[in-house]
């Protein structure tokens, strides 16, 4: 074979192995998700409204909870919470992680990991973590329950919607007005007090988004075109010996 068809070869099989992808405007859930309430320690004084607040952090809003033990900051992620924690007492402050759960919207109740914590070990009991008096600890929670293992680990989003389309906003509505739970208990002088975040989805709203997908229909325009190169081609080759005999 002359190594002009063979170079005609090459190129129409790396154009026929090419996808041929376009982008497409659409839209996907977005959740507008905040700390609605705390229950407290049925020993506390402190009131609701004097201890929620609300602050910016680059764009993101971060939802704060403060009495006269800590400070803790709240953020609310695609599949995880996370939470920075300020030990404003005069005592070490210690998290069992094995006592901390998650309640989900449908009531269902489910462990909780950390940071640090290997997902298949994640049934394992956890190593409590001590804040010393005016320390602070950045970390993360993830329901035991969203982690699949399916080839690789995954994390299950929160709301367990993460499609895209009108139709997957419309589904997704539901969880509006819904809430979710974590049992947060810490120990301070080896007494246990249980808090209990209450996060509210006060929004499902369409989020504009831009996918790039498979162009079905330039990947056929693209096939018959390559068919056809192709044809002609191997025509070509085949009818050389015979013209060079006229």
């Amino acid at each position: 074979m002359k190594k002009s068809n063979l170079l005609l070869l090459l190129i129409v099989f790396f154009l026929g192995s090419c996808t041929v992808l376009k982008k497409v405007e659409t839209v996907t859930p977005d959740y507008s998700v905040s700390l609605k309430e705390v229950e407290l320690p049925a020993n506390s004084k402190e009131t609701f409204g004097d201890i929620i607040t609300i602050e910016s952090l680059n764009d993101t809003m971060r939802y704060v909870f403060e009495d006269e033990f800590f400070k803790i900051y709240w953020y609310v992620g695609f599949d995880r919470f996370y939470f920075t924690m300020f030990n404003k007492s005069s005592y070490p402050i210690k998290i069992v992680w094995d006592d901390v759960a998650f309640v989900n919207m449908d009531q269902s109740v489910s462990k909780m990991i950390h940071a640090g914590i290997k997902y298949s070990q994640r049934n394992e009991a956890q190593v409590a973590t001590t804040i010393p008096k005016g320390a602070k600890l950045e970390d993360i929670l993830v329901p035991v329950v969203n982690i699949e293992l399916d080839r690789e680990w995954t994390i299950i989003p929160l709301f367990n919607e993460h499609a895209i389309g009108t139709d997957a906003v419309e589904r997704a509505s539901v969880y509006q007005g819904k809430t979710m739970r974590i049992l947060f208990p810490v120990r301070i002088q080896d007494i246990e007090n249980d808090y209990t975040f209450v996060f509210k989805v006060d929004e499902v709203k369409a989020m504009p988004t831009t996918i790039t997908v498979h162009d079905e229909k330039a990947e056929e325009t693209r096939g018959a075109i390559l068919f056809g190169i192709c044809f002609i081609g191997l025509a070509g080759i085949i009818a050389i010996p015979f013209i060079k005999h006229l």
